[in-house]
């Protein structure tokens, strides 16, 4: 920082009444005589001013190198007690519940998901808000445990893991690009071992990222004082070359990790680097002149340097050897016209020290007062520290006091409780003496009650006294508190939950200490020591209630786990009995088939037309059967299937149906309306079963209807679009719609229409599994209508209606077989 080389220009009383004296003496006779002393005097003084600047340019530049060495200094001490902060932060997150936690898991083979979901849990609450990621590695290979952020288990990372394990202690991550993480930014790390509650090997190596233009380069950009060219550099060494680590305050024309060589011209770290620790001048990566300190960050491989331009180093001296030179050469211009000047000046300059000894007066009286407030800002200031940091309601309030008593240079200070009637002094600091132990005040009483203390838990509001040794009040306690040096006195009230609880008391070695200016201060005080108990008790109400949420969550997965393990037993029995169908009733059923098909070819001519008719019979009741287990099969493949959802054109998807559907009756004159762009979000291979079903129903209810029509189109209703297929055939009679979806539920014949029953229970699980809905109208002999509706992209369906666990796919089935 630059010293100023100029003295204080304020005069003490004596020499401004000497100077008044002066300015009221006789006028000399020989001014005459002093231009041509007045002359060779400048010049005299012009020649000592160079020597000077010179003398004190050498004395700026010691003070800046001392300045900037301080400033290095601070800087490498500040990130030294940030990796301690970390440290700290490690061995916070490192708990012996955790440690026992982790130890339990790996026991188990690394198996408890449960365990594991813990303790990923636990990391992320006790590292939130700092660190991009936490994660653990195994002590013995290295390899990735569990990752909060998600980050890839690399082999740089196994290897810094594997020599925090050996060495047993902390070992850092140097500041590096985020390769194969997924981030884009640079970060650093810290590798901690976790040791079991007992000692013994490391458990585990824990591994912190941080982003350091978050939490580190913050530290290095604040500078100590204004300066518009100041800088911290933190550099770091890589073979012939160094790297600049952080940005700059003041904006840069390199990026930061621009690897540089070491002697590149133009650049101070270089030269730094090279020298060591030390004091240099040199241009920047500006061209600009700069004076720099550097030193290296001792338990890192960095180097922190602090600059600053020599343009404003040196701007303070420059200035005032210029505006010297400039007065020097005025003064002798103006020495004639000062000597005429004199003596109509002497009258106002003898007004003007008259004024000058009264300003003087007031201005002591406002130091003080400066001097009061800014010892009640430090106690503002440690006081909100404290607040932060001490989270137990008595040593906060045994500190309060302290930083009153330490900081505002109160005699003492202490805090009370309210009791019943009573306040109970709880603890205090200062010059105390026993003047607690003989105090009673009692708050509802009017003598007991009436100081500042009980007056102000009373009422709710400060309370002052001015002069205890006068004020009729103080009565009570006067002689005690005269005795230890007390002369006046404050009481704030102190509140918790809204409620006043008890009193802050100060006192101060003089009378009228307590000004309106360091009321509102300490009013400020005890309102933030209100907010610190609230806090306090919402934190304990907090930590309740996490716990019984902790214990919601825990019956919650062990109802989710065992749902879970039924829909498996489910899933289990439902394959079994697919299975059972596929192979143990197709087996009997091909072979009465088969059987009865020999007898019809080979037997023909020894039965009769009875005994032929009921052979076939028995062959369509089997081939029958086959296809009620085909569509069973069908429907069971399509309750459990993985939908794999993508955009699917339905309108080309109807076209193919229904031309397929034309080759197979090409003797059919059916009319088909197709809407174009019809487009939905779903399987593809389950949404053209569903047309499959819904146009061939179509097709086949029409068949006995001279101009048919099928119509297949999309509308909207309510916000919700709604795809129909339309016929014109046979229809159904509505009072029966709600068993059109359920299994072997028909509506007419097998004599009239075929089929097995299944299809449209068939549709209405697939629309089920899409989260849509489907249902029918119609009226018998004037055709039918079905709807479903299907959820647009972006959608976020139940995960059961998506994977249609746990379903009954026999669900209202009644089948004769």
């Amino acid at each position: 920082m630059p010293v100023d080389p100029l003295p204080a220009l304020s005069p003490s009383p004596a020499q401004v009444g000497s100077l008044a004296d002066r300015a009221s003496g006789p006028a000399p006779t020989l001014w005459r005589a002093v231009l041509l002393p007045l002359l060779l005097f400048a010049g005299a003084l012009a020649g000592i001013g160079l020597y000077a600047y010179g003398a004190a340019r050498k004395v700026v530049t010691q003070t800046v190198a001392a300045d900037m060495e301080a400033v290095a200094k601070l800087k490498a001490e500040q990130v030294r007690q940030w990796m301690d902060e970390r440290n700290d932060d490690l061995r916070f997150i490192l708990s012996p519940y955790s440690a026992a936690e982790l130890q339990a898991w790996l026991a188990g083979g690394e198996k408890d998901d449960d365990r594991k979901n813990r303790l990923l849990e636990r990391l992320r609450f006790r590292s939130a808000g700092h660190y991009r990621d936490v994660s653990l590695h195994a002590a013995g290979d290295g390899r990735l445990l569990m990752s909060s952020g998600g980050f890839p288990d690399l082999p740089s990372l196994r290897a810094q893991a594997l020599a925090s394990a050996r060495q047993g202690e902390a070992v850092l991550e140097d500041i590096h690009p985020a390769d194969g993480t997924g981030l884009s930014a640079r970060h650093v790390g810290i590798f901690s071992p976790l040791f079991p509650p007992g000692g013994g090997k490391p458990l585990a190596v824990i591994h912190v990222t941080i982003d350091p233009d978050q939490m580190l380069f913050p530290l290095l950009q604040q500078w100590p004082g204004a300066s518009r060219s100041a800088e911290t550099l933190l550099l770091r060494r890589e073979g012939d070359g160094m790297v600049r680590l952080n940005a700059l305050r003041q904006g840069d024309d390199a990026a930061p990790s621009e690897r540089r060589p070491l002697g590149s011209p133009g650049f101070i770290g270089g030269q730094l680097l090279q020298k060591g620790e030390g004091f240099i001048e040199g241009k920047d990566c500006r061209g600009a002149m700069t004076l720099a300190y550097g030193l290296p960050v001792a338990g890192t491989p960095w180097f922190v340097a602090a600059k600053i331009g020599r343009e404003e180093a040196y701007l303070q001296l420059n200035t005032i050897a210029a505006l010297s030179a400039t007065l020097l050469a005025g003064l002798v211009m103006l020495c004639g016209w000062w000597l005429v000047a004199r003596r109509r000046t002497e009258k106002v300059l003898r007004h003007s020290f008259r004024e000058i000894e009264g300003l003087y007066t007031g201005r002591l009286v406002t130091e003080t007062r400066l001097a009061q407030m800014s010892r009640l800002y430090a106690v503002l200031s440690r006081a909100n520290q404290a607040i932060v940091r001490i989270p137990e309601r008595r040593r906060l309030l045994e500190q309060i006091c302290r930083i009153a008593v330490e900081d505002g240079a109160f005699v003492m200070a202490w805090a009370g409780e309210v009791a019943g009637e009573r306040v109970v002094p709880v603890v205090h600091w200062g010059r105390e003496d026993g003047y607690l132990e003989t105090m009673r005040i009692i708050v509802l009483d009017r003598q007991l009650g009436g100081g500042p203390t009980g007056a102000a838990i009373r009422e709710g509001r400060q309370f002052i006294c001015d002069d205890i040794a006068n004020d009729p009040l103080m009565e009570p306690w006067r002689e005690a508190a005269l005795e230890r040096g007390y002369r006046s006195s404050a009481a704030f009230p102190i509140r918790e939950d809204g409620a006043v609880v008890g009193s802050i008391s100060l006192y101060a070695g003089e009378p009228g200490y307590f000004s309106p200016a360091v009321v509102s201060l300490l009013d400020d005080l005890t309102e933030d020591v209100a907010f610190a108990l609230d806090a306090q008790l919402e934190s304990v109400r907090r930590r309740a209630a996490e716990a019984e949420l902790r214990d919601l969550n825990e019956e919650l997965e062990r109802r989710v786990a065992e749902r879970t393990h039924q829909l498996e037993i489910a899933n289990k029995e439902l394959e079994a009995f697919s299975y059972s169908v596929s192979h143990d009733l197709r087996a009997p059923l091909r072979s009465i088939d088969g059987f009865s098909q020999i007898l019809l070819k080979r037997y023909t001519d020894k039965l009769d037309a009875a005994g032929q008719d009921y052979l076939g019979r028995v062959r369509r009741a089997s081939q029958r059967m086959g296809e009620l287990i085909d569509d069973l099969l069908n429907l069971s493949r399509v309750s459990r299937s993985k939908l794999r959802r993508q955009e699917v054109d339905l309108s080309a998807l109807a076209r193919s149906l229904l031309d397929e559907l034309r080759r197979l009756a090409p003797e059919r004159q059916v009319s088909c309306r197709i809407q174009e762009g019809l487009r939905a979000f779903g399987d593809q291979g389950l949404l053209r079963i569903t047309l499959e079903n819904l146009l061939g129903n179509a097709w086949k209810f029409t068949g006995a209807t001279a101009a048919a029509e099928i119509e297949f189109g999309c509308r909207q209703e309510n916000g919700e679009r709604v795809y129909f297929v339309r016929d014109n055939g046979a229809g159904f009679d509505a009072t029966y719609a709600h068993k059109l979806f359920q299994v072997f539920q028909r509506l007419h014949s097998d004599t009239e229409f075929e089929g097995t029953g299944i299809g449209l229970a068939t549709v209405h699980r697939i629309v089920q599994r899409h989260h849509g809905r489907v249902w029918a109208e119609g009226q018998t002999g004037q055709g039918a209508t079905f709807f479903f509706t299907l959820p647009r992209q972006g959608d976020d369906p139940a995960p059961a209606a998506l994977e249609g666990e746990g379903e009954n796919i026999l669900e209202g089935a009644a089948p004769t077989l």
